[in-house]
C-alpha cells in the first residue's frame, strides 16, 4: 500500500509554493501552503515557506511553530535555523538568538552560505563587525541563491553605514523562497 502521506512534494509543488509565497499576496500563499501541508505533513520545507509568510505579516507565534517543527523535522535545514533566530532577534529576544545562531559554530559544520551568515550573526551580537563582515563576505561568495545574496548584501550594507545595530531589514528577510526552490533538500 502506497503511502498516504509522503515525507517530501515534488520539486515543480514546491517551486509553484515558492513562486506564490513572493508573488501572491499573503493570505493565497497562506492558504496553498494550508493546502500543501495536508497533503505532505512532514515536508519541514513547506512549513519554513508557511513561517517566512507569518513572519513577514508579523504572526511571529505561527511562525515560531512553523520554523520550530521545520528544524524539528529536518536538522540538516539550516535556512529554519537562521530564520527563527532572525525571528527571536527581531521580537527583542536577543538570548534566544544568540543560542539558536550559535549552533552555527559548531566546527561540524559545513561552510555553506546559510551557516557562514549564522556564524556572521552571531560575531554581530558581540559587537565583532570586522569577523561579521568577513563571514558574509565568505558566505556571498558560497551562496547560489539570488535570495540569498540579496540578504547578505543588505547586512553588508547596514555593516558599511555602520548600523550594526540590527542584524536584520525587515520582514523580507523572511521571504527567501527562490533559495529554497532552488534546493533539493530537506
Amino acid at each position: 500500500m502506497a503511502d498516504m502521506h509522503p515525507i517530501s512534494c515534488d520539486q515543480d509543488t514546491l517551486d509553484t509554493l515558492a513562486v506564490s509565497v513572493t508573488q501572491d499576496p499573503p493570505n493565497r500563499a497562506l492558504e496553498l501552503l494550508d493546502q500543501a501541508l495536508e497533503r505532505y505533513p512532514r515536508d519541514a520545507r513547506i512549513l519554513l515557506l508557511r513561517g517566512s509568510i507569518y513572519a513577514s505579516i508579523r504572526d511571529t507565534v505561527h511562525a515560531r511553530a512553523d520554523f520550530t517543527r521545520a528544524m524539528i523535522l529536518s536538522p540538516a535545514l539550516e535556512e529554519a535555523r537562521l530564520m527563527l533566530g532572525q525571528l527571536e532577534y527581531d521580537e527583542g529576544m536577543v538570548d534566544e538568538a544568540r543560542a539558536v545562531w550559535s549552533s552555527f559554530l559548531s566546527d561540524t559544520n559545513p561552510r555553506t552560505a546559510v551557516t557562514l551568515v549564522g556564524q556572521a550573526m552571531v560575531c554581530l551580537l558581540d559587537g565583532l563587525a570586522e569577523p561579521a563582515e568577513n563571514h558574509l563576505r565568505d558566505a556571498l561568495l558560497a551562496s547560489p541563491s539570488e535570495a540569498i545574496r540579496t540578504y547578505i548584501e543588505q547586512l553588508l550594507g547596514r555593516l558599511d553605514t555602520r548600523d550594526a545595530g540590527g542584524v536584520g531589514d525587515g520582514p523580507s528577510h523572511y521571504l527567501l523562497s527562490d533559495y529554497l526552490s532552488s534546493q533539493s533538500r530537506h
